[in-house]
This record gives C-alpha cells, sequence and structure tokens, in this order.
C-alpha cells in the first residue's frame, strides 16, 4: 500500500502551550505555488536604514566605476563590494525658516535650524519643519503595501539606540490610515521584537511583557513534540533545514538572555543617563544592533515579514561615542568638536570617520548574514533592497550637501560593485530607484524621480 505523501501549507507554523508559534522556513514538503507565481518562492524585501549623524568628508567616494578607493568610513562593507552600490553627489535643498513653507523648496529643508529637519526629506521627499512630527508616508511604508502579502507582520520598525540620552528625532516610518499620517514608534528591545516576530505570550499578573527569557519556557519547549513530530514526517534534506532553524531559535533565545537580561525578577529598561555626551549615555548599542540583525534575518528567513525600518541612532545623535571610538563625546558632539580642532586634525577625523563606520558596520553585519543565507539559486541579500542613509552630508556636520547613500542587494538590476554619481539628485530619489526595483512604481515625494545611474 503506497503511503500517503505528508504536505505542508507554504504559511504552516506549529502552535503549542500558552498560543506559542513559530514560522517556518520553505521547505520541500510545503506545497508549491504554479509556474506562473513562482516568484512568489523568493519575495523580495526592502530595507530603509537610517544614521543621525553626518558623513565625515571621507565618506565621499573619490571616483566613480568599479575601481574606487572604498571610503574609509566604508571599510566594512569592503567584503561586500560587490553587492554594493554607492551613490554620492546627492543633496537636500536649503532655504527660509522652520515653519516657513513658501520659502521651503519642494522635497527640500529650512535654512534653519538644522537638527531633525533633513529626516522628513530624506525618507518621505517632502519638506520638513511644517510641523512636529512626519506628515507624509515614509518608502517603506509604501513598499509594505505592496510586498506584505500574507506575512503576518506588514513590515518592522527597529532601533539602534536605545534611548533619546539628551534629545533628537527618533522615528523614522510613517504611514497614513484613514487621512491621518502617523509615526510609527520604532522597536528599541531585542526582547520585544523578538516577543513580535516569534512568540506570543501572555505575561503573568504583576510582571512586564519584557520579562526574562529565562523565566520561561523555551518556544520551543512550548511547541514541544509538533516540532519532533515534523522532522519525522518530511524528507531529509527538509529535516536538515528544520534542525538548523529549531537551533539558530535556541542560540537567539541564549543570546537574548545572556546579554540583554538585567538580573532581577523581570526585565527593566536601561538606565537613561542625563549628562550631555557623557561616557554614560551608551546601553550596549552595538550588541543591541546585532541581535535586531539577528531576528530581522531570522524574519525575513521566515517571510514574517518582508519590510523594515532600521533607526540606528536618533537624528542629532547625543549616544555616547567613547565606546565606539574611545573619545568621550556624543556622536554629534564629537562632530563639532572635531570641526573645532579639539582633538587634533588626525585624531579627529579618524575618530569621526570611525563613529560612521560603526554606523556602516550595523548595516554590514546584517547585509552579511543576508548574503550567507542560501535562497534556492540566490541568496537573501540578492532579494533584498537596502538602502543606508544619513542625517547629514560631507561638507559639515549642518550640510545636506554631497551626500551618500550606499546601497546594498538587488545585483540583477543594480550596477553593484561601483560608485556613481547622482550630479545633485535626492536622496529620496535613491530609495524610488529601489521602489522601482521592488515592483513599486507610483511617485513618490514631492519632486519624484529615480537615479538612472544606479541600475544595470
Amino acid at each position: 500500500m503506497k503511503m500517503k505523501k505528508h504536505r505542508l501549507a507554504r504559511r504552516s507554523f506549529l502552535g503549542g502551550a500558552l498560543g506559542a508559534t513559530i514560522g517556518l522556513p520553505l521547505l520541500e514538503v510545503m506545497d508549491q505555488a504554479p509556474a506562473r507565481a513562482q516568484a512568489s518562492l523568493k519575495p523580495l524585501r526592502y530595507v530603509v536604514a537610517f544614521a543621525g549623524v553626518s558623513l565625515h568628508n571621507t565618506g565621499r567616494p573619490t571616483s566613480t566605476g568599479s575601481g574606487y578607493t572604498m571610503p574609509t568610513p566604508f571599510a566594512s562593507l569592503e567584503p561586500l563590494r560587490d553587492q554594493l552600490t554607492l551613490v554620492s553627489d546627492l543633496e537636500v535643498p536649503a532655504n527660509g525658516s522652520k515653519g516657513d513653507a513658501n520659502a521651503t523648496p519642494m522635497g527640500g529643508r529650512p535654512q534653519g535650524p538644522f537638527h531633525n529637519n533633513s529626516v522628513e526629506p530624506i525618507l518621505t521627499g517632502c519638506r520638513s519643519g511644517l510641523g512636529p512630527t512626519m506628515s507624509h508616508v515614509t518608502s517603506d511604508q509604501v513598499v509594505a503595501d505592496a510586498l506584505a502579502g500574507t506575512t503576518p507582520i506588514g513590515s518592522l520598525q527597529l532601533r539602534v539606540q536605545a534611548e533619546a540620552y539628551v534629545g533628537g528625532f527618533g522615528t523614522m516610518s510613517a504611514k497614513q490610515v484613514g487621512g491621518t499620517v502617523s509615526s510609527l514608534p520604532p522597536i528599541a528591545n531585542p526582547l520585544v521584537a523578538y516577543e513580535t516576530l516569534f512568540g506570543s505570550f501572555t505575561p503573568a499578573p504583576g510582571t512586564v511583557v519584557g520579562q526574562t527569557l529565562a523565566q520561561r519556557r523555551s518556544v520551543l519547549d512550548l511547541v514541544g513534540r509538533r516540532a519532533q513530530r515534523l522532522l519525522g514526517r518530511v524528507s531529509r534534506a527538509d529535516k536538515l533545514r528544520l534542525e538548523r532553524h529549531y537551533d539558530e531559535i535556541r542560540a537567539l533565545e541564549s543570546r537574548l538572555t545572556d546579554t540583554m537580561m538585567p538580573s532581577g525578577p523581570g526585565c527593566q529598561a536601561p538606565p537613561a543617563p542625563t549628562v550631555p555626551g557623557g561616557a554614560n549615555a551608551y546601553s550596549g548599542e552595538d550588541e543591541r544592533g546585532r541581535l535586531l540583525s539577528d531576528l530581522l534575518h531570522m524574519a525575513f528567513v521566515c517571510d514574517q515579514t518582508r519590510v523594515a525600518s532600521v533607526m540606528l541612532t536618533f537624528a542629532q545623535c547625543q549616544m555616547s561615542a567613547k565606546p565606539l571610538v574611545g573619545h568621550d563625546y556624543a556622536c554629534h558632539e564629537l562632530t563639532h568638536s572635531v570641526a573645532q580642532g579639539e582633538l587634533g586634525s588626525q585624531t579627529g577625523n579618524a575618530a569621526w570617520g570611525a563613529m560612521n563606520g560603526w554606523h556602516v558596520g550595523q548595516i554590514a553585519y546584517l547585509a552579511q548574514k543576508l548574503k550567507d543565507t542560501p535562497e534556492d539559486d540566490e541568496t537573501l541579500l540578492d532579494r533584498t533592497a537596502i538602502a543606508l542613509l544619513f542625517e547629514a552630508g560631507t561638507t559639515s556636520s549642518h550640510s545636506t550637501k554631497q551626500m551618500v547613500v550606499a546601497v546594498l542587494g538587488r545585483g540583477d538590476v543594480l550596477r553593484t560593485g561601483r560608485s556613481v554619481a547622482a550630479n545633485g539628485a535626492r536622496p529620496a530619489q535613491v530609495l524610488q530607484t529601489l521602489m522601482d526595483i521592488t515592483g513599486v512604481s507610483s511617485p513618490f515625494g514631492e519632486v519624484p524621480g529615480t537615479v538612472p545611474q544606479m541600475l544595470a
């Protein structure tokens, strides 16, 4: 008698006690889509990352084409050069004062004050300074509307900097519901991100949602026998995929418990020092960023979401730079101190570049994980478009001239492995180019357009 072949729906989950669920990776045993819909088995992904600091002038490429010298702040992307497009000579035009709609250029910013007023034109392509928050939809939300499909989470908003510490603009994503545009608060706590993506837990009375994982059973323990039973029903190749998937979840749970959890009965927000630029204005952001990248990577693997915004640091970042570069300044204040010669030219420029390099390194870590993950005959990075944007350009800490955007992925349609000059185009037009190749061709921002030099 022929044994009936076990099949799974593509959007299968394992459910268990306390409402715990985990998504499954693509398996051979899962029902396949018809040939005409084959592309849905390899969904596109879209990531916009933002660094709330100005880019040192060494971040501007000195040449175009494939033989360019990697700018010092982008050194961590050298192993990913073949998947990288550096787009330079971008600009957000500036004129008028805050709140002056008539003087502010279309898609531009007020001449002054500077801080926080570059965020909206960079991420939405629309004028800033007309209100206290973003008043236009960001590109990630436009793409999410097109890509989300049946994914549990339409888009994911993350932030590496845990607290404002002194001040600054801490959101980078906004969507329209009805006739109102609302900013979407990012998740900075890796435990909250973990629960959002991979678990459905009900906190016990009198506790907080972010209690330690050590006080709970593992999500894999909660799905228990169902997970083991599935291993016995699939092919050898699928069994290997599932075992690796389970191992990654176990490892991530262990890292969250070991590195992010304070001692005591519950997880509490890390302390937020109030000393401007002090060395204590830091809450493990380096490790926090890697944990969030690990979670985002797994979310893409499991098709939990296809779109993410990653705010590395607040605009006008007041996170301490000391753990990153060894000098006792906040990131933003470091740029002013270097400009004023406090550290000396050589030491100061190196510190500013290293601070930029830390931001770039966070995205390099994510991109490398995506590149190391095969998906059919490609990699996750091949199916992902990533853009890293900076708050300010390379001419000064309060300028939006000579801006640079690092783009990773989509080498099938982009001129990867090259540096390209955009001849005064807007950063938002880099985003529209990525939106177009992701299948979203509607005009974006007040000055819509793409950067043709980016395309293969």
